[in-house]
């Protein structure tokens, strides 16, 4: 996913309570069948991805496939998975979330060496785009979680996705980028 990991890791089934209109894994769904019966239905702990061993070394994105701090995902489910990496400490583990005030009340079963981040789309609210918590929100529940770890080895980063990139004609009713013209430059 970033170049600057090395490896990915989903342990999460299920349908993302989030439904962003724009998500590549349903997207991905609608092309490849076992990839839709993976990640319909509600949220579960693949068991059998527990027992994945991840050396040492390693810089892993966890669950890129899905958000293991979303609403939908229990605590006992994420206490799970978080205490599968903490067997792990020789590594780096990416955990990026859309609800990262949700991610906060869990850094205390955070691995040793973690690299936390949250994806920004907009400047303001977008419910007919995702019911994820607010971008404003998200961005300041992650300047909380920097001032939380200011005094250890973790990293923060922001993820910022454009709503409609210049090829795509995706729709988004009522919002500024529905299709029409930008706003506040020439097209020339």
């Amino acid at each position: 996913m970033y170049d600057w990991t090395t490896h990915t890791h989903t342990h999460l089934g299920g349908h993302c309570s989030h439904g962003c209109v724009y998500c590549y894994v349903q997207a991905m769904g609608e092309r490849f069948p076992e990839v839709k019966a993976k990640y319909s239905g509600p949220p579960c702990v693949l068991q059998g991805e527990l027992t994945v061993k991840y050396g040492k070394g390693r810089t892993i994105f966890v669950e890129h496939m899905a958000d293991l701090f979303a609403n939908g995902v229990a605590d006992d489910m994420i206490g799970v998975i978080l205490d599968h990496c903490r067997e792990f400490p020789e590594n780096t583990f990416v955990f990026q979330s859309k609800n990262p005030a949700r991610m906060a009340r869990f850094i205390g079963l955070m691995p040793p060496s973690v690299i936390l981040g949250t994806t920004i789309e907009t400047n303001r609210p977008t419910p007919a785009v995702s019911s994820a918590p607010n971008p404003l929100d998200r961005y300041e529940a992650l300047q909380t979680i920097r001032a939380q770890l200011k005094n250890t080895t973790a990293k923060i980063f922001v993820t910022v996705e454009a709503l409609s990139k210049p090829r795509s004609r995706m729709k988004f009713p009522g919002f500024p980028g529905d299709g029409r013209e930008p706003r506040g430059r020439s097209r020339s």
